[in-house]
Formats: structure tokens, C-alpha cells, sequence
């Protein structure tokens, strides 16, 4: 498998098979992982599926090949078959790795589902289990129940870190429950929760999407006081945010505070402040030059051109959408 001659794998398996030597799950398990990573997902999935027919049942070891084939192939379509009608002798660490790539791959029903039978085979879940239990019930809509679940872990393992109120958070903006959100995060605050700059960001970014710029001002103020910084997403938020809400003299500080910071902007974030909430001045040769000179997948902007944008006049309506 290494020098990836496949053929002669196979058929060094099918001599054994017809000489009546069965493999156990442990070859199986490494031929599953040897192939998903020389690319043979297909080849990968066959040897799993086939695995019943062998009197053979799939491991943690096994379950996490077959994610890494499925996952590196992009057959998201596949994942709901690893759980149905199959007896998974799957560990705690396996199951959240299955809840993980089921949220990932837009099945928040079949983490719901997952999750309850974890319950059943007796394992006592983490916070990596809570964290795609709430995923996967905002994702299926279910914000009450989200809700809920999110208050009885919290009143159940009072030793969280900020990530669990993040996710709620954050589930609860993508479906649109930008208020829900933010007296979750009220609430974090006075109970005195853990919360990181992701967690103000989050909150941060559900104020602008609810329309709620001025508070947004003062929670990322609040956010600084307690010895938080912002850090690049933040700020990307923040611009995004009053550049659709026309908020000029915000949209300058936040671009000092980067210049004296030294706060790079991604080329992405960049080309769209450029171009799309800078006025052009009359030597447009002055933007042309850096543009040229920026490349997309990871470069990012120097001191001189966020100086370019702070100086330029901004355009009185921007459809640049918060995110």
C-alpha cells in the first residue's frame, strides 16, 4: 500500500479470502486507512460497506478512517449511512467526531438522532458532545429545545469554557434569533460565564445583524475594558457592520485602531473595502498599484494602504452584508 500498488493489494486479499485465511478488522482497518489516504475513497467505502458481509463490526478505529474517506472526498451524502442499522463499536471520541461531521455536513436531524442513541449505549457526554448537540438542534430549527438544553448544561456542569456559549450563540444567529442571542450573552455576562473574544465577536456581529449598531459600539468598548482584545475577525465584523449601516466615523476608527494595532486585512476583506466602500479619488493609478500587488490566499494589506482607505471619503450607501 505504501508504493500505492493497489491491484496487487487486492489481490494478495482475495488469495487469502479463497484460501479460507480471513482477515480480521485490524488489516481491514488498515487497508480502509491506507486507501483514503492515497485517494482510492471508493475503494475505501466498498471495504466498509462489505464489512457485515464478513461477520465483521466497525471499530472507533474504523469509523474514523471511513470519516477522513468520506470527508476528503466531499460524498457528505454518505455519512448518515455509517449510523444506520449498523452496531458501531465506536468510543466517546469517535461518536463526537461523527456529531462534528454530521453538523458540517448539513445533517443536524441525524446529530440529534446520534446523540440520543449515544445517550442509550451509556456514554456520558463532554463538552465536544454538548457543543454538536446545540448545533445540530439550531441547525434542525429546534431553537426552544436548543435553548433549553443550553440552560440545563450549564446549570448541570458549571465548569465550561467560553466555546459552549459561543455555539449557542452562534447557532441562534445563523437561524436568524439575533435578540435570543444577545440576552444569552447578556445573561453570560452577569453570571460572570467565561467568554473570549470569539464570544464577543459572535455577540458583536448578532447586534449588527439585528440592527442594533449603537450597542454593538458599546459591547466592543465593554469588550476592551475587560482586557479583551479585538482581534482581526472582530474588526472585520465591526467594518462590514457600519459600512452597511453607514456609519463613517466608525468605520475610520476601526480602521485606525487596525493601522495602530498592526491588524492586517485579508486580501478578500481588503478588495471589498477597496472597492466597494471607498470613494475612488481622482488618481485611481494610486489603488491600482497595490490591488495589482495583493494576491488572493493569504496575503494581506500593509500600514500604508489601510491608510489609503482611512484617508478616502466613504460613499453614502454600502451593501455589504455583516457575517
Amino acid at each position: 500500500m505504501e508504493s500505492q500498488n493497489v491491484g496487487s493489494a487486492f489481490n494478495i486479499l482475495s488469495t487469502m479470502e479463497s484460501e479460507g485465511c480471513a482477515p480480521d478488522l485490524v488489516l481491514y482497518n488498515v487497508l480502509i486507512d491506507c486507501l483514503a489516504k492515497i485517494g482510492r475513497y471508493n475503494d475505501a467505502l466498498d471495504i466498509f460497506v462489505g464489512l457485515p458481509k464478513r461477520k465483521l463490526e466497525p471499530d472507533s478505529y474504523t469509523l474514523t478512517s471511513i470519516l477522513s474517506a468520506i470527508c476528503m472526498s466531499q460524498k457528505f451524502s454518505l455519512l448518515p449511512m455509517l449510523v444506520s442499522g449498523r452496531v458501531i463499536q465506536a468510543d466517546l471520541v469517535a461518536c463526537n467526531s461523527l456529531l462534528s461531521y454530521f453538523c458540517k455536513a448539513g445533517f443536524p436531524s441525524h446529530v440529534v438522532e446520534f446523540y440520543s442513541d449515544m445517550i442509550e449505549r451509556g456514554f456520558t457526554p463532554d463538552g465536544y458532545s454538548f457543543v454538536g448537540l446545540l448545533r445540530g438542534l439550531c441547525g434542525a430549527g429546534k431553537v426552544e429545545e436548543a435553548i433549553n438544553v443550553y440552560h440545563g448544561i450549564v446549570m448541570n456542569h458549571p465548569v465550561l469554557d467560553a466555546h459552549i456559549h459561543t455555539v449557542i450563540m452562534h447557532g441562534l444567529i445563523k437561524v436568524g434569533y439575533f435578540h435570543r442571542a444577545i440576552r444569552l450573552f447578556r445573561k453570560a455576562v452577569v453570571e460572570k460565564y467565561p467568554l473570549d473574544v470569539v464570544s464577543y465577536t459572535v455577540a458583536i456581529c448578532g447586534l449588527l445583524k439585528g440592527g442594533r449598531t449603537k450597542e454593538a459600539s458599546t459591547l466592543y468598548g465593554q469588550m476592551k475594558e475587560v482586557g479583551i482584545d479585538p482581534n482581526a475577525h472582530t474588526y472585520k465584523v465591526m467594518l462590514f457592520g457600519f459600512c452597511k449601516d453607514r456609519v463613517a466615523n466608525m468605520v475610520k476608527q476601526m480602521l485606525q485602531e487596525m493601522i495602530d494595532a498592526r491588524i492586517e486585512l485579508d486580501f478578500n476583506t481588503f478588495n471589498r473595502v477597496t472597492n466597494k466602500v471607498v470613494r475612488h479619488e481622482p488618481q485611481p493609478a494610486r489603488w491600482d498599484r497595490p490591488l495589482r500587488n495583493t494576491q488572493p490566499g493569504g496575503s494581506t494589506t500593509n500600514k500604508n494602504q489601510l491608510q489609503m482607505i482611512h484617508q478616502c471619503h466613504l460613499p453614502r450607501a454600502v451593501p455589504i452584508p455583516c457575517f
